[in-house]
């Protein structure tokens, strides 16, 4: 075979015949294909895992992320519970009637009281029940209210 010979899909031909024909293209094509395949029949078996492996690995990243994302919503939701304490502990202190003397806040209430004594929730004594829990405490701990 002389330098401007090239041995291509089982025949020689001069390498500026290959690019001028398109019969000489395809076999062109057709070798790199038949060695493509050779190459990848004798790939071992360890090649052809590196993908799975690489596979196995990020399937293991992703369960840890999502064990990761499930322990920062258990803390999440423990804050969130905390705010929430914390803010009621506000309220209470801002609320006056919270302040007063269980007593006091009891004659006003009874003092709400209308002569109707026509249930409903839009007049006391239910309507007292639903501002807050501080008020359904004071409420409920006055007996009058209920007579």
């Amino acid at each position: 075979m002389t330098v401007s010979q090239k041995r291509v899909g089982g025949c020689d031909l001069p390498i500026w015949d290959l690019y001028r024909d398109h019969h000489g293209l395809r076999i062109a094509v057709d070798g790199f294909t038949t060695s493509v395949s050779v190459l990848s029949a004798q790939a071992t078996p360890n090649q052809r895992n590196v993908s799975s492996i690489s596979v196995t690995q990020l399937e293991a990243r992703i369960a840890q992320i999502s064990s990761d994302i499930a322990l920062q919503q258990e803390v999440l939701k423990s804050l969130e519970r905390k705010k929430s304490a914390a803010q009621r502990q506000l309220n209470a202190i801002r609320d006056p009637i919270a302040q007063l003397p269980l007593e006091i806040s009891s004659e006003i209430f009874l003092g709400c009281l209308t002569s109707q004594r026509k249930p409903g929730s839009h007049i006391a004594p239910l309507l007292l029940l639903n501002i807050c829990n501080t008020w359904t405490d004071i409420a409920l701990s006055t007996p009058a209210m209920w007579d």
